[in-house]
């Protein structure tokens, strides 16, 4: 209980420690660099080739997952057929994206850069493998170190060049992502050298029982992966595709789509915390409807703070960060964060699903939900630009949280009552006019004025938070004691 405590803590601490400031430091130091449109190229790249990136995985990682936590011996048997799959898998995903990029001029736009953000997008799948057969094996704190080292290496590269006049001044997005390929073939040697003893690194074409029973075991988790790659990086290429000046908007998007990625991130976290614990008590015979329902009052607590802020002073924080946040970027702030209250819900309700084996609906509501979205951008895009591809996100993402947070509430038998259900959006229409509000004379406020109101709404949200945790203790201490 002591070592599940410790790393548990020990991997937010450096989740906490390394991402924000290589989120904030790095890549938003980059955009500012190179610019929103040499960026923005670099993120339609990146949000077309990440359309195949299910070929890459094939739900693999989800399967290795299963089998190597129930017997770290099927390591040794399963690796090299598993490992030469992955190899197959690679080759397959740069044949398609090469051919695909060509056939649409894609490549034509900078060779260079398309190729090695291919080559990254195959070892971070690689390194999601490897790290798989770690956490496997249970050795959780090497994976906590696995999971920040590529953004330690990237923090460590970009920062000098960055910090440097010289280097900064003729910054260029192709040594951004060379210096990602850098730390993936260092996070991939590192996994490697921690699995060494455990089983022979031999490459051999994988047999055939092998074989199907893996994409036998896998393909649904491949399905799933395939429609959220889709509905969640479809907006980025479809703004490259569809506008006149598509790279620059590209990059006007990216800027607002970080902040709401990051924010996204931690909820994910949470929400993967959550996801072995639903897990465990399924398989005891007990109902998680208790500890959902607390997951779900404490993200949206979390999630409204974060869109307080967002609605309050959307335009501070967007030219704080960067030197061209775009003419739009309040606007695209602010309904992002609306999508990420949802994807908070997204999250978790997906958490308990997946701890349910509810994979047919989850690909059902998934694949809706690529479907829907793709036919938002089409309309709203070419009218409203990277503003409707935010609307897109945002009518996207509510409907498929509430499609799986109604799913997650018939699974757990979880009973809403419609006094939870009015409190919990009187909440939400009260954070959000009040952010309304004050925004209307953030321009008149200081800097202490405006530090006091979030602080103030912070606190609230804050102790609302804690009086879930208080009321919920009983339960709390008979989960950790079991």
């Amino acid at each position: 209980k002591r070592e599940f405590l410790f790393n548990l803590i020990f991997l937010i601490l450096i989740n906490l420690m390394i991402k924000p400031l290589y989120i904030f430091g790095i890549d938003v130091g980059v955009q500012n660099a190179v610019g929103p449109e040499n960026y923005g190229l670099y993120f339609y790249l990146l949000g077309f080739i990440y359309l195949f990136q299910f070929i890459n995985d094939f739900g693999i990682q989800n399967f290795n997952n299963r089998f190597i936590s129930l017997n770290e011996k099927l390591l040794g048997k399963y690796f090299p057929h598993i490992f030469s799959l992955k190899m197959v898998l690679g080759l397959t995903f740069f044949a398609l994206v090469i051919g695909v990029g060509l056939s649409l001029n894609l490549v034509e736009l900078n060779p260079l850069l398309f190729f090695i953000v291919a080559l990254n997008l195959f070892l971070d799948s690689l390194n999601a493998y490897l790290r798989s057969n770690i956490a496997g094996l249970g050795w959780y704190r090497r994976d906590s170190i696995l999971s920040v080292t590529d953004k330690l290496i990237m923090i460590v590269i970009c920062g000098l060049l960055l910090l440097n006049p010289v280097t900064r001044e003729a910054f260029q997005i192709e040594w951004f992502a060379l210096a990602q390929t850098a730390s993936f073939l260092c996070v991939t040697l590192l996994s490697l050298f921690y699995m060494r003893g455990k089983t022979a690194i031999r490459m051999h074409p994988p047999g055939r029982k092998y074989f199907f029973l893996i994409l036998k075991k896998s393909w649904p988790f491949a399905l799933i992966l395939l429609s959220s790659f889709f509905y969640n990086r479809l907006d980025a290429v479809m703004i490259g595709w569809i506008m006149e000046d598509g790279e620059r908007q590209a990059g006007y998007y990216a800027a607002g789509y970080r902040l709401y990625d990051a924010a996204s991130m931690f909820t994910f976290l949470f929400a993967g915390l959550l996801y072995p614990m639903f897990s465990k008590m399924l398989s005891r015979g007990e109902n998680p409807s208790g500890l959902y329902k607390m997951g779900i009052q404490l993200l949206w607590m979390i999630s409204l703070a974060v869109l307080f802020v967002f609605i309050f002073i959307p335009s501070e924080i967007m030219h704080g960060l960067y030197l061209d946040p775009g003419p739009e970027a309040a606007t695209v702030l602010i309904l992002l964060g609306f999508a990420f209250v949802f994807k908070s819900i997204f999250h978790i309700s997906g958490s308990l699903m997946l701890s349910y084996g509810d994979l047919k609906v989850i690909n059902i509501i998934f694949i809706s939900g690529m479907i829907l979205n793709f036919i938002l951008n089409a309309i709203l895009i070419p009218r409203t630009g990277i503003v409707g591809a935010c609307w897109a996100t945002l009518i996207t993402q509510g409907l498929v949280a509430l499609s799986l947070y109604y799913r997650s509430v018939k699974l757990s038998q979880y009973k809403v009552g419609i006094g939870l259900l009015m409190a919990g959006l009187s909440t939400g229409a009260l954070v959000a006019l009040a952010a309304y509000y004050f925004q209307e004379f953030s321009g008149e406020f200081s800097l202490l004025q405006i530090v006091l109101v979030i602080s103030s709404m912070l606190v609230l949200l804050g102790g609302i938070s804690l009086f879930i945790v208080l009321n919920n203790s009983n339960r709390l201490r008979k989960w950790w004691t079991n």
